[in-house]
């Protein structure tokens, strides 16, 4: 019986290690790569939800006409703002290398949530983790007991922000929502007296994140 020497284990070692790099580099999406570079940004801005940070949020970037600036959102002029800095956010222009760049815009342009035209809601403050891990315990209080019913006769909302409208042809976004839960609809009851306008941020931000 032969034995693998000290040399050729190592040998075979790196081979797998190369064939194991070359499955996951393949497997990751310059989106992906994109996301890792935006934990530089991350400290300042939430992609998750509307709450605030340091910074906006950056969720409805690539949805809205106009950059805080003033400038129309396009690809260049997002690169702009990022490498030269604006108001108090600093350049990072000497920060990331080229390959950085490329991936970083590619992440930023799946930040397409569309912007509500007349937020009812005033953003809270915290991390898109902070909001989303409030609202999903809001939501299992509040909500769960009925929208989660296996074969039940209320609708789930799993993937509501994917529908684009409810049944009625509404749009799917904040205000929708909030009238629904504070008014109460279809026999559901009005929760107004229940949930704050915090309460029903981090509920609104739960949905609209949660696929």
């Amino acid at each position: 019986m032969r034995f693998c020497t000290s040399n050729s284990r190592d040998a075979l070692l790196a081979i797998a290690l190369a064939f194991t790099s070359n499955i996951v580099s393949a497997q990751t999406t310059p989106e992906q790569k994109g996301r890792e570079v935006f934990r530089a940004c991350g400290g300042c801005h939430n992609y998750q939800t509307d709450a605030r940070k340091m910074a906006p949020s950056l969720r409805t970037l690539f949805g809205k006409v106009r950059l805080i600036n003033g400038k129309r959102t396009t690809e260049d002029n997002v690169m702009q703002l990022v490498t030269e800095g604006y108001n108090r956010m600093p350049s990072y222009k000497y920060m990331l290398r080229p390959q950085d760049w490329e991936e970083l815009m590619a992440f930023l342009k799946t930040l397409k949530g569309r912007p509500e035209f007349a937020p009812v809601l005033q953003p809270t403050r915290g991390s898109d983790e902070e909001i989303l891990k409030a609202g999903k315990a809001r939501y299992e209080e509040h909500c769960a007991g009925c929208h989660e019913q296996a074969g039940g006769h209320v609708p789930s909302l799993a993937g509501l922000s994917k529908r684009g409208t409810f049944t009625d042809g509404t749009r799917v976004e904040e205000g929708p929502i909030v009238k629904r839960v504070r008014e109460g609809h279809g026999g559901m009851p009005a929760k107004a007296d229940v949930l704050d306008n915090g309460a029903l941020f981090s509920i609104v931000s739960y949905l609209i994140a949660r696929l």
